[in-house]
């Protein structure tokens, strides 16, 4: 699953009951619909790849509390194990949500011989995405259009940027209309999907890999069925929390982290090694306010072929720009570090508008972006699945909050929050129904492990996120370990985290023996914002 740069900025837009009910069960599944067979045929579009894939169709209830409002399939592909099957593993890509089944084909090569070997490899595009996809359509396409391009040019770390994307959000809110299906796209149904695939593949206990969003779907998925599962890997964690606060809190957290990181990284490999170096990391930090405050002052920084304050490259621009990077791996850093350079000491951005075009798919000539997608809006499955903050009320409680963000973490603040996620939900209809509860029993007739990887400096679920999983399954008894990578960017098993390196061979063991590492931190990478790329001239 290592993601195009372009894959990135798109991630910094947006029960039913077992055939025994458990005792233990903490989020109480629905009635009991029955499991339908797949019919498995080789798959039309895996020619390309060396692995045999077979492809199929999972039905489901659109919602499982009402079936009357009838039925709807979901894809599902399969590898099957080549060698001694230790089990069968379903994996979730996270989103919420993306295309799982070209998302296991695409990144099927990256995972170990051990998993590809010993495992039955399972993966389902979730409810949300096509061919069930969750649709705005909107009163006045280019009026809502041109909305999503004034929210992606404005700078949201002050006041007035705050009003307007909260004013904007509220508009755009109005401006969509949704399917049925956005009413039943929350995790609550799709971990019933999850169990009703563990019964189409006629199987007691599964196991599960789930990645960022995925985590949050996988300890749900633990919580309604724990007989049912066998090993449990969660990588990149959301936080056990229905409060969407905690979770725009500790990715601000996450962001502020990551960049002053980089700035004590860079002061490390000296001026040679990064072309931003300073003596401190405080006189780097300054350095990059200054030129956001030139970019403020100046109505952006120009470019070779700017003509007119309209197509320099704006403090918004610049402000998304570092948040992509941050969100993605350490091949970016060095990148942004340079392009940084150029615009400090020459003031000029060509450098970065090259950066950002690649990673948005903006068009500097015409100020839009190509590959704007107006179904790719996953408002309604995080705004189903959380309690949003009281702050969502009003724009001027929404610019409380947003200050108060901005003085805990003054590096992402209010950007992260109204770029990142919580926008998206300003004017959606509250949830009644917390996914997780409050305060866990413990489980005692099941006995799942679950394995917890996260990358020490991932921006968007921060280690300290995964560590609050960890409390979590252990007030619930079950048995857990944090395994950390000390490398920067988002996801890290198959993904970010070297083939050959401490993760994988965790990992692996894992996989095998149902045994949890001994060690608590992989450190792979001596610096890893900036090695192993060469000396800046």
């Amino acid at each position: 699953m290592s993601r195009p740069f372009n894959t990135i900025a798109v991630l910094l837009l947006t029960f039913f009951t077992a055939q025994s009910t458990y005792a233990t069960s903490l989020i109480q599944p629905t009635k009991s619909v029955a499991p339908n067979s797949i019919v498995w045929r080789p798959c039309q579009d895996t020619t390309k790849f060396e692995f045999k894939f077979y492809c199929g169709m999972l039905t489901v209830p659109m919602d499982y509390k009402d079936p009357s409002l009838g039925n709807i399939q979901l894809p599902v592909t399969i590898h099957r194990a080549t060698a001694t099957k230790l089990g069968t593993l379903i994996i979730n890509f996270g989103g919420p949500w993306e295309n799982d089944v070209t998302g296991l084909h695409r990144q099927f090569d990256r995972y170990s011989p051990t998993v590809r070997e010993h495992y039955d490899m399972v993966s389902f595009t979730p409810r949300g995405v096509a061919p069930n996809p969750i649709n705005c359509h909107p009163a006045d396409k280019n009026q809502f259009e041109e909305i999503q391009r004034t929210q992606n040019l404005t700078y949201m770390n002050s006041d007035l940027g705050a009003t307007t994307q909260y004013t904007l959000s509220q508009q755009s809110r109005q401006l969509c209309s949704y399917d049925t299906l956005s009413k039943h796209a929350g995790t609550r149904n799709t971990m019933q999907d999850v169990d009703m695939l563990r019964k189409a593949l006629g199987l007691e206990k599964i196991s599960y890999l789930g990645y960022s969003y995925g985590t949050h779907l996988g300890l749900a998925y633990l919580l309604a069925y724990p007989q049912h599962v066998d090993k449990m890997m969660l990588d990149s964690n959301f936080p056990p929390s229905n409060d969407y606060a905690v979770v725009t809190d500790d990715t601000a957290y996450g962001i502020e982290n990551v960049f002053r990181s980089f700035f004590q990284f860079c002061v490390d490999a000296g001026s040679k090694r990064c072309a931003v170096y300073q003596p401190a990391p405080q006189d780097i930090q300054a350095q990059y306010q200054a030129l956001i405050n030139r970019a403020i002052a100046e109505h952006g920084i120009p470019t070779s072929s700017s003509k007119s304050d309209d197509q320099r490259f704006s403090v918004a621009m610049l402000q998304y720009m570092s948040e992509i990077v941050a969100a993605g791996d350490v091949a970016h850093w060095p990148q942004l570090a340079t392009a940084w350079h150029q615009a400090i000491v020459d003031n000029n951005a060509d450098l970065l508008m090259a950066l950002y075009v690649d990673a948005t798919g903006y068009e500097p000539a015409k100020q839009q972006y190509s590959d704007y997608n107006l179904n790719a809006m996953p408002s309604p499955v995080v705004c189903n699945d959380f309690t949003m903050p009281s702050y969502y009320d009003s724009s001027t409680a929404w610019i409380d909050a947003m200050n108060r963000l901005r003085q805990k973490y003054p590096l992402a603040g209010a950007a992260v929050v109204t770029r990142l996620y919580s926008n998206i939900c300003i004017g959606w209809p509250r949830t009644t129904e917390p996914l997780l509860p409050v305060d866990p029993k413990p489980i005692t007739q099941a006995t799942p492990t679950v394995l917890l990887v996260n990358n020490l400096y991932d921006p968007v679920t921060p280690l300290s996120s995964a560590q609050s999983v960890s409390r979590y399954l252990t007030r619930l008894n079950v048995k857990n370990k944090v395994l950390a990578w000390a490398g920067v960017g988002h996801m890290s098993y198959a993904v970010l985290a070297p083939t050959d390196g401490c993760i994988y061979n965790n990992v692996d063991a894992f996989f095998a023996t149902g045994k949890l590492p001994t060690i608590e931190m992989c450190t792979d990478k001596v610096n890893p914002f900036i090695y192993p790329y060469p000396e800046h001239p």
